[in-house]
């Protein structure tokens, strides 16, 4: 009704604010998600299973942790209802967060959310390669939203970081700061070998 008053109970404001959120750099060969996890070797490979004392940052963020989990000396973490929010293929490193808080995770992965994913990504000209081969055209089509999937992509925000500018020989590197608005399965990956990386 208008005007109506809702008010939690003091256990639901309790289980809420005992949710877990972690903050863990995957390096690469390392399975981000559980579904992602094929094979028993993937399996052995979760990256909730770096959730360890010695990956810890600290030792009052480890008694923080172990106060949610008491079993949490026993090896790996394996968090009831703990979910990477995102994922970032076998090969890639970088930041994940895991967390049992269901809006933190929405926040993260939402489509249209406004959340930035910031990536430092480092590609090389491949071989074969017919398209043009400078570097200020890549970029370009990459700034401008290309398709995947049949389905255009928001534009993405790309500075170019190597000093190398100008034309790319086949196995030359450059580096690239991308910024995202959206996250389909291997953007980054696929959205550079459109554009001959």
């Amino acid at each position: 009704a208008v005007g109506a008053k809702v008010q939690l109970l003091d256990e639901a404001v309790t289980e809420q604010q005992s949710k877990v959120s972690v903050v863990l750099f995957k390096p690469p060969s390392w399975v981000s998600q559980n579904q992602d996890a094929i094979t028993e070797k993937d399996r052995q490979r979760l990256a909730i299973r770096l959730l360890t004392r010695d990956n810890c940052a600290s030792e009052g963020a480890w008694s923080d942790f172990k106060r949610l989990r008491p079993d949490a000396d026993q090896g790996p973490v394996g968090l009831k209802e703990m979910a990477c929010a995102g994922r970032l293929d076998y090969e890639s490193s970088g930041l994940l967060i895991f967390t049992q808080d269901g809006r933190v995770a929405r926040r993260i992965i939402e489509e249209g959310g406004k959340l930035e994913k910031r990536y430092a990504v480092d590609v090389k000209r491949e071989a074969g390669w017919k398209g043009p081969d400078v570097v200020e055209w890549a970029v370009s089509k990459l700034r401008d939203g290309i398709s995947l999937d049949g389905a255009k992509l928001k534009p993405a925000d790309i500075r170019v970081k190597s000093q190398k500018s100008g034309r790319v020989l086949p196995g030359e590197s450059v580096k690239l700061e991308v910024v995202l608005r959206e996250g389909k399965y291997r953007q980054i990956r696929r959205m550079c070998e459109l554009v001959g990386f």
